[in-house]
């Protein structure tokens, strides 16, 4: 388990980029991350940025492999999490070493995979 600090916003915003937030998950090799950040207002209500942020992050995390477990929102005292409210739908996260094509059918275009995989390399 890690925490790498991605950004530190202004009182009203925040910069944030999904490369950002995935390049330490990547490195570490991690199958799942937790987003956490706060609201300087106090308020935990998540924003529309919040959410529109939330489901970007969740699709670059499913494309790449690493699932979004949760994005808590924290102010004076209080927290909301996406997943206990339901902007989030909980996942399991992916264990280590799972293929991106577990099997020679699941990679058409890809050299040795795919419905001719078994032929010689010259008669394809």
């Amino acid at each position: 388990m890690g925490f790498n600090q991605v950004s530190a916003g202004t009182l009203t915003a925040s910069l944030v980029h999904p490369r950002e937030v995935f390049k330490a998950a990547i490195i570490a090799n991690a199958c799942s991350i937790l987003l956490v950040h706060n609201h300087p207002s106090g308020d935990p209500t998540p924003s529309a940025e919040d959410r529109t942020l939330t489901g970007r992050l969740k699709s670059a995390g499913e494309l790449i492999g690493i699932k979004v477990m949760d994005h808590v929102v924290v102010g004076d005292g209080r927290f909301i999490s996406f997943v206990e409210t339901g902007l989030l739908i909980a996942q399991e996260p992916t264990p280590r070493g799972l293929a991106l094509f577990p099997t020679r059918q699941d990679a058409p275009g890809v050299p040795g995979y795919g419905p001719d995989r078994d032929r010689p390399a010259e008669r394809r």
